[in-house]
């Protein structure tokens, strides 16, 4: 299944699909969580698909609009969120019946 970025044209004030869709979950995504860069080098999202997967995609920091995907983990998910401050982004997800799981990326981009 595939996944789509858009952002918003400032000039002409019109959304615009960013680069390719994204592909990595073979199953529909239930949930995505975005968590702007904020001073790092690049925004982060993170996606739970109903083939039990999440993925933690990084945009390219020399290439805005490429994503790279990192399995985070693989389980049924219910809903990944994001959350943290300018300077330690995180993401959750949880799944039925009591697993959790937390990604916090480094100021260096780890």
């Amino acid at each position: 299944m595939e996944m789509q970025v858009w952002r918003l044209n400032e000039k002409t004030g019109e959304w615009q699909q960013e680069g390719p869709a994204l592909t990595g979950h073979s199953d529909w995504v239930r949930d995505v969580a975005w968590a702007p860069n904020l001073g790092l080098p690049s925004n982060t999202l993170a996606s739970a698909g109903q083939d039990g997967k999440v993925l933690i995609w990084s945009e390219g920091r020399d290439a805005p609009g490429t994503w790279t995907p990192t399995l985070l983990h693989d389980f049924k998910v219910r809903r990944p969120s994001a959350f943290g401050g300018n300077d330690v982004p995180c993401m959750s997800a949880s799944s039925m019946p009591s697993y959790n799981v937390l990604w916090c990326r480094r100021l260096c981009g780890g």
